[in-house]
């Protein structure tokens, strides 16, 4: 079974989370990201939750601007809480972060 990642990101970070989408693509993942997967008129924050639940990884993109994103926060939770970690996996294992700056 492919993996489903989840990426979460700053949208000022837009550029990186998309090519980093492709590249994933191109290796057979299939990414959830929200300028994809969320249209005009959706319930998007339900789109996200029920996205994170069924993500095997969610991929963090840290950054100044993601660690104050509201949104970011709202889905880092949402993905590290107990109802979204599989019996198989530890919360270390499903988040996965990639640091976009150096400090």
């Amino acid at each position: 079974m492919t993996a489903r990642i989840f990426i979460s990101y700053s949208r000022q970070d837009s550029d990186f989370a998309r090519g980093l989408e492709l590249q994933l693509n191109d290796r057979g993942f299939q990414v959830w990201l929200d300028t994809d997967k969320l249209r005009m008129g959706q319930f998007w924050r339900e789109e996200i939750v029920q996205a994170i639940a069924a993500c095997d990884y969610f991929v963090l993109l840290l950054s100044s601007r993601s660690i104050r994103s509201e949104n970011v926060v709202r889905e880092l939770s949402l993905a590290r809480s107990e109802e979204h970690t599989s019996e198989l996996q530890s919360h270390s294992d499903l988040v996965c972060r990639l640091l976009l700056e150096k400090k």
